[in-house]
């Protein structure tokens, strides 16, 4: 988690905006299953109920580090399917 939230901020409402974050990916991980320490997420399903749940949870951390004032994030492909 520290690779993509960084250190707990001391602030409080930073830390908790910060443990939000942290625990709605934290959630998702328990979920699905995903071990990979590298990735946040793992890598982004290919439908269903998971998919969901990974783009709810990606946005959870764009959310977390805009509110932050950072760049938290998480890499995803996006492929569009039109050949570029």
């Amino acid at each position: 988690m520290r690779d993509t939230f960084g250190e707990r901020p001391d602030e409080q409402r930073a830390g908790e905006v910060w443990e939000s974050g942290v625990r709605r990916v934290a959630l998702y991980r328990a979920e699905y299953g995903i071990s990979d320490s590298s990735d946040a997420l793992g890598p982004r399903p290919e439908r269903g109920e998971q998919r969901e749940d990974w783009n709810r949870a990606r946005k959870a951390i764009e959310r977390t580090g805009r509110r932050l004032g950072s760049d938290v994030g998480v890499e995803h492909e996006t492929d569009l399917g039109i050949g570029f």
